[in-house]
């Protein structure tokens, strides 16, 4: 698969820091086969997001430290401790997760606060729901968007959509 982060490239591993983001967000499934997301409940309106006084990592970025936000409900210890080493990463600008519909679950990292979290939270959902139309006009039946990677010439997106949720990692490939 081309753009794997993993890939050998010209006989040489891509560096250690791509690797340990591939793997940070490629949990390995729950022993009881659920999804590894906190639950949001069974209403069908979307989750109000509130401010739960956890700071994440800086990242070692220059600017303030974003305070994440989440739905009232608990989250498990591994999703903390997932969301925190991506965050941790030095080239990550932030980390956002969001319901299937597109409402924002939890964010960290400045380049997700405010007017322009959501931008790129709607903007994730039109692309991600354009793929999965697109993937079953001319796939195989069966077929589904796993992971999508976009760059440009200031940020990369990596988007792991899900049933239920999708997630997204902002970084600067430049360093």
């Amino acid at each position: 698969m081309v753009g794997r982060i993993d890939k050998i490239r010209d006989g040489k591993r891509a560096p250690p820091e791509s690797r340990a983001t591939r793997q940070a967000y490629t949990t390995p499934p729950r022993a009881d086969n659920s999804l590894a997301m906190p639950s949001i409940g069974t209403s069908t309106a979307p989750p109000t997001p509130q401010v739960n006084g956890v700071a994440p990592a800086t990242n070692g970025a220059p600017g303030p430290v974003a305070t994440s936000t989440t739905t009232p409900s608990n989250v498990p210890p591994e999703i903390e401790y997932t969301l925190s080493r991506l965050s941790g990463h030095r080239n990550v600008r932030g980390v956002l997760v969001l319901a299937r519909q597109g409402a924002i679950i939890r964010y960290s990292g400045v380049a997700f606060e405010g007017e322009q979290g959501r931008k790129y939270a709607a903007a994730v959902k039109k692309i991600v729901d354009c793929c999965r139309t697109n993937i079953e006009e001319v796939g195989d039946e069966g077929d589904e968007l796993k992971f999508l990677r976009m760059r440009t010439k200031k940020h990369e997106l990596m988007i792991s959509p899900d049933e239920r949720y999708i997630l997204i990692v902002l970084q600067d490939p430049s360093q």
